[in-house]
């Protein structure tokens, strides 16, 4: 047994040694593969950038050019050269020379002769010289901006021409040519003082190869390579470079993509196109060093073989001396192992997420117990060969096959949510995690976990749409606050138009015709105050009589009103017997159901069902909070349509004031603005449900016994009427006016105050002649409360009727109930002010 671990140990230490010459090997050949990979890395983003500095360059020369071409004595110059001011053409070519540290500006004619230069005054001066014959010339007078890098023939310096061409200022026809050169020696050390490293080479050449600039001086006019017969010919007449052909470099390109200089050095060179300079070309030559393994001594593989047989021997060595140990230890670890992995078993059976494994095709190899129940299998049917695939919808199939290919590519585990199937063909939501499993670094499959999503996705649904509820809720209670504000102005506006007409027509005789268009001005005032009753209705205003109702009987009673009238509908009506307590205002409540049950109508132009049930329910505590109503019993009314049903923008909106989807003049949009106010102000709720072209149903809720607030002003018997003083206390002076006449021709002396504390200081002096004070409520320096208490206070036997454009409900009820006899809704007709009066003062009505 030892001499066959002794052989096994030495053939292992024989393979170990070979692993560690090829080892060697390898990792010093991808070495060099990674310096040459991380070099042409470096010469691609150093040769863009040089590139892109070349083409910034050449764009901050065009730039002064162009604002040169506009100005008023060069195209004057070019216009008319007898009448052109040289001396201030000539300045403006200096400054030009200066502030681009150019060799030399001037401007050319359309025909290429110069005409002014900067160098003027010196030997070389372009002045009368014809450059027709530079392509830089024939661009710029096609009427674009062109770069031209020459030799130049009278300086015979290497320079970069920058041409502009010069435009006339309103036909916008080419004048000329305005033409900068600057030296090439400026860019060279530019270029060169951002090159670090000096080893590498740049050059920029032309279509032809020829060298132009470059930190290598020597190759300065060069051609890389031979240059063609043809195209010598024509590059020789075109004198850029002068009129001697170029010396030949003889760079020889390589098939691998590096470049061999004479002197036998091998660079990495990387091509990059100049934009501002057409058939130009950027090449960076970086060096390669150390390219072979080969090119070390074999020396040093001779003495790298010997050490590592030697530490072969020596590993032979102590894996003899170890052997025994590591038998005795490898018989302990295989029971460890095997205790470990009963333990695995029992914790896969407790844990409540899916544990699982699969082949690489998919094919479940194990499942606990937890994933066998989530999918519906039984212990026996998930012993039979099942596809994980097989569970996901056909629609995530393919993402769920890319994320294994992925994973098997990549190795990097993933989380992602699918849309999985049980056994019984129920979908469900679930997150899995998938690691890649192997076995001696090669893929043999999968494994990961399923955490069923079901319940915390159904939890996120409604936590979504209770959030969506309540900012729906807090919208409506912000449009309640404005309807609440806007129907109380209106009802003062109202009250002016119904007292105007009242008063004009106590001054007609009661055969006159004109008492007709006061009555009908009466009767709009009447449709007016309606609305405004919805309004409030809506700003959850205007419980006035709250008593004991039989909603039960209500319902019924409206269902066979408005049957009667209703042919076309099937009509189904289910009552519950469950006894429900309700306190609600009754008008209100017929409104509610009348304004609902004729919407359900309205949405049946073409006939249908309509089906009314009323139950008991017991709201919970998530429903409740949804709708921000308490939890308890309900009595709820259901109205149920087949109509043509609701979109979802639809049902968004129902409940604001004046929306409507009928035509125009067939609704303002309120009944259900207000039923949903009305509901709300009895510590109630409405819920809609609608489908398009399914129809929709309407649910009214009303708290059940002490559920629901007290509230509500009973009405009062009428006493005998009399004459009397009134203290009219209001800050609208139309009302005071208005009232004031309409008390007067009632009978009633009056005294007007605009406000609180005109009031106190009225009634101080007259307690003893005022029988009663009417009080507005929303006063701006004291309201009606505060006024009332100061009232009281000096006589604490005060008559007052409350008077105001809002509900009975808040201050209004409050004053009734610390004593005042009263509360007359705005806009009020005469009538219901005598009425009203003599209610409080214990009298017979007085006759208008």
């Amino acid at each position: 047994m030892y001499r066959k671990l002794i052989a096994s140990l030495t053939g292992l230490a024989l393979v170990a040694l070979c692993l560690v010459i090829g080892a060697g090997y390898v990792a010093w050949v991808t070495t060099q593969q990674q310096i040459r990979q991380e070099t042409e890395k470096q010469a691609q983003l150093w040769g863009r950038d040089i590139a892109l500095r070349v083409s910034t360059v050449v764009q901050e020369h065009h730039r002064p050019l162009a604002l040169l071409s506009e100005m008023r004595p060069i195209q004057q110059v070019l216009l008319d050269v007898t009448e052109g001011d040289f001396d201030e053409v000539n300045t403006i070519l200096d400054q030009c020379a200066l502030h681009l540290e150019a060799e030399v500006c001037y401007l050319m004619d359309r025909d290429g002769l110069t005409l002014a230069s900067s160098n003027r005054n010196t030997p070389t001066s372009f002045v009368g010289h014809n450059y027709q014959f530079r392509p830089y010339f024939q661009e710029a007078l096609s009427g674009m901006a062109a770069a031209y890098l020459a030799k130049g023939v009278t300086s015979g310096t290497r320079g970069i021409y920058y041409a502009y061409p010069v435009h006339h200022a309103t036909s916008r026809e080419v004048l000329g040519v305005l033409v900068a050169k600057t030296g090439a020696n400026r860019i060279e050390s530019f270029l060169n003082a951002i090159d670090t490293n000096h080893s590498s080479i740049f050059v920029l050449v032309d279509r032809h190869g020829i060298v132009f600039l470059s930190n290598k001086p020597s190759w300065l006019l060069c051609s890389l390579s031979p240059i063609p017969e043809t195209e010598l010919a024509a590059l020789l007449e075109s004198r850029q470079f002068g009129a001697e052909p170029p010396p030949v470099i003889d760079i020889r390109f390589q098939p691998d993509g590096t470049v061999l200089t004479p002197e036998g050095v091998r660079y990495i060179a990387s091509e990059h196109s100049i934009a501002e300079l057409p058939g130009w070309k950027l090449l960076r030559m970086v060096p390669i060093l150390n390219e072979s393994i080969w090119n070390h001594p074999a020396s040093m593989w001779i003495s790298a073989w010997i050490a590592s047989l030697v530490i072969a021997l020596v590993m032979v060595g102590l894996l003899y001396a170890s052997s025994l140990s590591i038998l005795r230890r490898t018989e302990k670890a295989i029971a460890q192992i095997s205790e470990s992995e009963a333990k695995f078993r029992e914790i896969m059976d407790m844990l409540p997420v899916t544990v699982w494994e699969t082949d690489l095709a998919g094919n479940l190899a194990f499942i606990n117990p937890a994933g066998i129940e989530l999918f519906g299998y039984t212990p026996e049917e998930a012993r039979e060969p099942v596809n994980i695939f097989r569970h996901m919808v056909p629609e995530e199939m393919e993402r769920g096959k890319a994320q294994w290919t992925r994973l098997l590519k990549e190795g990097v585990s993933s989380l992602n949510q699918y849309t999985l199937v049980k056994k019984d063909g129920t979908r469900f939501p679930a997150l899995i995690r998938s690691v890649l499993k192997t076995v001696g670094g090669k893929p043999v499959g999968f494994r990961g976990m399923i955490v069923d999503l079901t319940e915390k996705v159904r939890e996120e649904e409604e936590k979504l749409q209770m959030q969506r509820m309540m900012e729906k809720s807090r919208q409506l209670d912000y449009l309640a606050g404005l309807a609440g504000g806007i129907a109380h102005h209106f009802n003062n506006m109202l009250m002016g138009i119904l007292g105007n007409a009242s008063l004009a027509a106590m001054d007609l005789d009661p055969q006159d015709p004109k008492r007709k268009k006061l009555q009908h001005i009466e009767d709009l005032v009447k449709r007016g105050a309606k609305l405004t009753s919805q309004l409030l209705g809506f700003a959850q205003g205007g419980k006035y009589i709250v008593e004991e109702t039989n909603l039960n009987r209500m319902v019924q009673n409206i269902c066979n009103y408005m049957r009667s009238s209703e042919n076309a509908i099937e009509w189904v009506m289910d009552f519950t017997d469950e006894p429900c307590a309700v306190r609600a205002d009754r008008k209100q409540m017929e409104q509610v159901i009348g304004d609902v049950l004729q919407n359900a109508i309205q949405a049946m132009p073409n006939g249908g069902k309509l089906t009314v049930r009323t139950r008991v329910e017991t709201i919970d505590r998530t429903l409740a909070d949804r709708h921000e109503a308490r939890e308890g019993r309900y009595f709820v009314i259901s109205i149920q349509d087949t109509g043509i049903g609701m979109d979802e923008p639809t049902m968004e909106r129902i409940f604001q004031p004046f929306f409507t989807t009928k035509d125009v003049g067939a609704g303002v949009g309120m009944s259900l603005a207000s039923a949903y106010g009305i509901l709300r102000n009895h510590g109630g709720l409405i819920t809609v449900q609608s489908k398009l072209g399914q129809g929709s149903t309407f649910s009214l809720y009303l708290p059940c016994g002490e559920d629901v607030l007290d509230g509500g002003i009973d009405v009062l018997e009428v006493a005998e009427s009399g004459k009397g003083t009134v203290l009219l206390v209001d800050d609208d002076a139309m009302i005071l006016d208005i009232g004031s006449k309409l008390l007067e021709r009632l009978g009633y002396q009056v005294i007007t105050a605009a406000s609180g504390p005109q009031a106190i200081q009225f009634y101080q002096a007259h307690v003893s002649e005022i029988d009663l004070v009417i009080l507005d409520i929303a006063m701006p320096e004291m309201d009606g409360e505060a006024t009332y208490e100061e009232l009281k206070r000096i006589d604490p036997d005060i008559r007052v009727i409350v008077a105001s454009g809002y509900p009975i409900d808040g201050k209004a009820a409050s004053i009734l109930k610390k004593g005042g006899k009263d509360f007359i809704q705005k806009p009020f007709s005469p009538k219901v002010l005598a009425e009203k009066i003599d209610k409080a003062l214990g009298r017979k009505t007085t006759t208008v």
